[in-house]
């Protein structure tokens, strides 16, 4: 739109382009006022229906609802609280924060088993990962359980070379 502007007013004089730009602007702010108009009425018709909604609905479905909304909210809280609390003793543990996001908020204790279960994998794989790097890095000294006493002095200082 501002490029059809421009170039409308470069090929004008003063006079014609201040007026071409005039109806441009006039053009630009009559469709957002449409659209604003638009996006008002939907959002009255909605509000009305809704109205219209919870007028027809007994006692008993409102307190259903209302309950159901505070059920909801609770959980919500609760999801929260967990969230904040295992934030909290993944830190203590040592552990990433990042693992928060595989853990279980539907209750306390399934919030505890998850911290455990995932402080257990995560030290399981650490343990594999540095036994492997320190297995691949490291040859075996002198022979598996072999006694240095036993050994020849050749062999005791081929295996301490090493």
């Amino acid at each position: 739109m501002e490029q059809e502007i421009r170039e409308e007013m470069e090929t004008q004089e003063q006079p014609e382009a201040d007026q071409a730009f005039q109806e441009a602007l006039n053009r630009a702010l009559t469709q957002a006022r449409a659209q604003w108009e638009q996006e008002a009425r939907q959002r009255t018709e909605k509000a009305r229906q809704e109205g219209l909604r919870l007028a027809s609905m007994t006692q008993e479905e409102r307190l259903a609802q209302r309950e159901a909304e505070l059920s909801q909210r609770e959980k919500e809280i609760l999801r929260r609280e967990l969230r904040a609390e295992a934030m909290n003793e993944l830190a203590r543990r040592g552990l990433p924060a990042e693992l928060a996001e595989a853990l279980c908020y539907e209750d306390e204790e399934a919030c505890r088993r998850s911290i455990e279960g995932t402080d257990r994998a995560f030290r399981q794989a650490v343990q594999a990962g540095v036994t492997r790097r320190l297995g691949d890095a490291l040859p075996p000294r002198g022979g598996a359980g072999q006694d240095p006493a036993s050994m020849s002095d050749e062999a005791y200082y081929a295996a301490r070379m090493r």
